[in-house]
């Protein structure tokens, strides 16, 4: 639907590419977000849809998928507003395995929005803080 913010984030490496829709409500959970992982596929020169990521733990609000990015198979996923380890809008970065299908967590203890990124590449991880 038009609320649910499909393209507000994109982010690309080799054949693949991402997509956040950070208003969806992926389980019936208002605004919790979702990601949808896209891969080239040569034989029909379309883009063929392999992977739809929400995470684990989602509630109401948390706007998983506003900031994306992705080095080969590890993506990471930012929830803005997550409220992470009982604190209100504290954000979290989420990392999957695309290819293994697994999920780790960045989580913080202050209320600074983390759950946006900048970059990642094979070793490092850049993210963007909004203090307050």
């Amino acid at each position: 639907s038009v609320s649910d913010q499909f393209g507000v984030s994109v982010a690309i490496s080799g054949n693949r590419v991402l997509v956040g829709a950070y208003g969806k409500d992926a389980g019936g959970i208002v605004d919790s977000g979702r990601v949808y992982v896209y891969e080239w596929n040569s034989g029909t020169g379309k883009y063929d849809e392999i992977q739809k990521l929400s995470a684990s733990d989602p509630s109401v609000s948390d706007q998983f998928g506003v900031s994306v990015a992705i080095s080969g198979n590890r993506v990471l996923v930012g929830a803005y507003c997550k409220d992470a380890g009982g604190i209100v809008d504290s954000g979290q970065v989420y990392v999957y395995d695309v290819d293994e299908y697994s999920e780790s967590l960045f989580t913080t203890k202050t209320n600074d929005h983390k759950g946006t990124m900048s970059t990642i590449d094979t070793k490092m991880i850049v993210l963007d803080y909004e203090l307050k």
